[in-house]
């Protein structure tokens, strides 16, 4: 979408799998690739090191990059588990949206990822931006995210948010 979105013919382009992002992100340092898509912190610390943002891929497919999957047997099997694991999300989430956090979140990201605090501070707004304080993603982002799937992958059935998410339990808890 992002090539696409630029006018470039995605075939003219090579791609490689590199399984995790800290491979890509060596690859690219190594210059043995000339881009790759990075999430905070490590787009930040790329742009540290001198290396252009490009774009944004939530500007071109506003794709979600977290979900929490169970199966329906871990969800029959362990109700209270699985609330508890969304209870646990949801304060964590509310602990780094909260402003009175935020030094303490700066120095966590620049000690795990042994960065300078001002690339982690830059990492956590780049990261609590694409956050929702109540776990859930606007409808309509939904909607857009399962016309490109299916688009991409040439899906002929037509489904809704419904048909992919259960987001009863996350209401219940709320």
């Amino acid at each position: 979408m992002i090539l696409k979105g630029n006018r470039i013919d995605p075939s003219q382009i090579t791609f490689l799998s590199t399984q995790v992002t800290e491979n890509a992100y060596r690859a690219l340092l190594s210059k043995r690739i000339a881009a790759t898509l990075l999430p905070p912190p490590y787009a930040e610390e790329a742009e540290a090191r001198g290396y252009s943002r490009l774009a944004e891929a939530k500007d071109y497919a506003p794709l979600s990059t977290i979900g929490l999957v169970a199966s329906m047997q871990a969800l029959i099997k362990n109700p209270g588990k699985v609330q508890a694991i969304i209870r646990g999300l949801l304060k964590t989430m509310a602990y780094l949206q909260n402003p009175m956090n935020r030094h303490e979140m700066v120095q966590y990201i620049a000690g795990s990822f042994k960065m300078e605090p001002s690339v982690a501070e830059k990492a956590l707004a780049s990261m609590l931006a694409t956050y929702s304080p109540d776990g859930t993603k606007p409808r309509k982002a939904v909607e857009r995210e399962i016309e490109i799937y299916r688009e991409t992958l040439q899906v002929a059935k037509a489904f809704t948010p419904d048909d992919l998410e259960d987001l009863s339990i996350l209401k219940k808890l709320h």
